[in-house]
């Protein structure tokens, strides 16, 4: 405990090289202006704090979203700022137009750009603010914790088999019950993020956190906040927090091994479709991404053979209303997978489904060698063997007769209007991930 009291443990620099509001004037935004930060900042906080006002003229503002590149890393509501509308009187939507948003240093970039947007109740968006910036972060990493090997795929592209294969191995652990999907270490990134972005009282990141949705930390946020609070928060909560989360994640896993087994190096975990997972993984020294790509059109035959098999619709399947807008969703979702698993990463390991079922042996021994870990043909062929001992429960997660039946069977399974659906859709994108656009 003496140990977690002591200030500066580690150190975080958050630094500002330009700060730039745009669209002002123009059709749907009066004006905008930012408060926090501002150019030639340099703080040791744990998160960014950014803070302005927007008043929009065509329709009430909605929303405040802060993304860097696709990513929207922060989405909040404005809140009634007075000061403003006594300046402006004239504008309608002048009182409604402040924002605060708290982020984590946990979900910022080393280097680059964040892009600040406008919401309109009208459905309108319009970039208001760019901010660049660069952080130094410690490495969320001891050298004797298990490293993350993180699996991004698709539903319905063989993620479960391959999760099989990689906790075969006697250096990666895993939560083996089926369908392998417990994600601890990405729950404590979450919880992590949250502990992290505690910008001051008043700027308390609450409203996702905490079912109450208020926050419990500061004051009335109109009567200022307390400074002595920040210095506890960001050099003994956030980082001693941090720091116990990742023992943890490290226990978990160690944990998932037997007494007497060899020592794990990696753990794995399938991905969540969230951008700040992508942002920690970035700062773990000897983390690990597997992209497991398939033919989008098989992933749409074999979505719509498992919804008829299980009697719901799933798989993304229950929030649209056609065949195209089902295959839109897919596409744009192996677009945020390919992204965020580094598409030009060096460190990144991209794989089919097609080349992995039709030779597991060669699947393993190829990923087991990119990884480092033991690629022996008693290691390779242990993990294979567990890949061909079928279970009960996995036989209804299975859609087609055979392995090598469920390759290109929308050939076949899709009406022709389907194909030119298809074919239109992930046009681009096949020739991306080196499938063939006709079989």
């Amino acid at each position: 405990m003496e140990e977690l009291c002591q200030p500066n443990r580690t150190t975080v620099d958050i630094k500002i090289s330009s700060v730039e509001t745009m669209n002002i004037g123009s059709r749907d935004i009066v004006g905008a202006y930012l408060d926090d930060p501002e150019i030639g900042d340099e703080t040791e906080r744990y998160c960014l704090l950014v803070r302005g006002w927007c008043i929009s003229r065509s329709s009430p503002l909605e929303r405040i979203q802060l993304f860097y590149g696709n990513n929207c890393i922060a989405d909040v509501a404005p809140f009634n700022r007075p000061d403003v509308q006594y300046a402006v009187p004239g504008e309608p939507f002048a009182l409604r137009s402040g924002f605060s948003i708290s982020v984590s240093t946990l979900c910022l970039p080393a280097c680059g750009t964040l892009s600040l947007w406008a919401k309109l109740s009208s459905g309108i968006r319009a970039q208001i603010g760019r901010i660049e910036l660069a952080t130094r972060i410690p490495l969320l990493n001891h050298p004797d914790h298990l490293k993350p090997l993180i699996l991004f795929s698709v539903g319905r592209s063989g993620s479960t088999a391959l999760m099989k294969l990689l906790t075969a191995h006697p250096e990666i652990s895993g939560h083996m019950p089926y369908p392998l999907e417990t994600r601890f270490a990405q729950h404590s990134y979450h919880a992590m993020r949250i502990a992290s972005s505690f910008a001051t009282s008043y700027a308390e990141d609450m409203m996702t956190s905490f079912t109450a949705r208020r926050p419990m930390l500061g004051p009335n946020p109109s009567f200022g906040y307390f400074n002595d609070l920040d210095g506890f928060f960001h050099q003994t909560y956030a980082p001693g927090l941090i720091e116990r989360h990742m023992e943890m994640i490290d226990a978990f896993y160690r944990a998932q091994k037997l007494p007497g087994e060899q020592k794990p190096r990696f753990f794995a975990e399938k991905s969540t479709q969230d951008s700040y997972v992508i942002s920690v993984l970035d700062k773990i020294d000897g983390a690990r991404r597997i992209m497991l790509m398939r033919d989008p059109r098989d992933i749409m035959v074999s979505i719509r053979k498992f919804n008829q098999q299980t009697g719901y619709l799933s798989f993304g399947a229950e929030r649209v209303n056609s065949f195209a807008e089902h295959a839109e969703l897919i596409r744009a979702s192996i677009e945020w997978h390919l992204e965020a698993a580094g598409w030009e990463d060096e460190r990144s390991i991209f794989l089919k489904y097609e080349d992995m079922i039709a030779d597991w042996t060669d699947t393993a021994t190829k990923l087991f060698g990119l990884l480092g870990i033991a690629d022996d043909e008693d290691t390779v062929d242990q993990a294979v063997r567990v890949i061909h001992a079928e279970k009960g429960g996995e036989v209804r997660h299975t859609t087609s007769s055979s392995t090598s039946d469920s390759i290109g069977r929308w050939i076949n399974d899709l009406e022709p209007e389907e194909k030119e659906i298809c074919a239109v859709i992930f046009d681009d994108l096949l020739e991306k991930m080196g499938y063939n656009k006709y079989h």
